[in-house]
């Protein structure tokens, strides 16, 4: 069911009448084929388990969707500055794709403190060096903790 949200915004997952678990969605608001979520699912964190376990269940889920002020202001021109760390990096994902999306020449810097293995940390890079390098002209180097285009 297709549904309308801006760039940095959240849902609430559905546990139960009165159990919400936001997640950010980095996902960009073109994208209505599916959600991307970034769980940060583990032993350690319960709360994002029980979503994941009900995930792998019931294979889905009710949202509650959107929430959220932090979102991209799309007829902004100015510099971009986008703060991020570990998991929290999605809604910037979403915020970053968007805005390369409808304004590639926009100044955009990028702070990220990375977290979780060093895998992990190599894929999002990975990640966001191919959005930044898809763009008409980049620069920077998204791995090493901050990343200008």
């Amino acid at each position: 069911m297709p549904f309308s949200f801006k760039a940095g915004q959240y849902l609430m997952v559905v546990m139960d009448e009165c159990d919400r678990h936001p997640f950010s969605l980095a996902s960009t608001p073109s994208q209505q084929k599916y959600i991307e979520l970034h769980i940060g699912a583990s032993e350690l964190n319960l709360y994002a388990m029980a979503v994941m376990e009900r995930i792998l269940k019931e294979q889905a889920i009710t949202i509650d969707v959107p929430h959220g002020d932090a979102w991209l202001r799309e007829e902004g021109n100015r510099p971009l500055v986008l703060i991020a760390g570990g998991t929290g990096f999605s809604y910037v994902r979403s915020i970053l794709l968007t805005a390369l999306e409808q304004q590639p020449d926009r100044d955009i810097s990028i702070y990220w403190g990375g977290g979780g293995t060093r895998t992990e940390t190599s894929v999002r890079s990975e990640r966001i060096g191919s959005a930044i390098t898809a763009t008409p002209k980049p620069k920077g180097d998204p791995g090493g903790g901050a990343a200008d285009r």
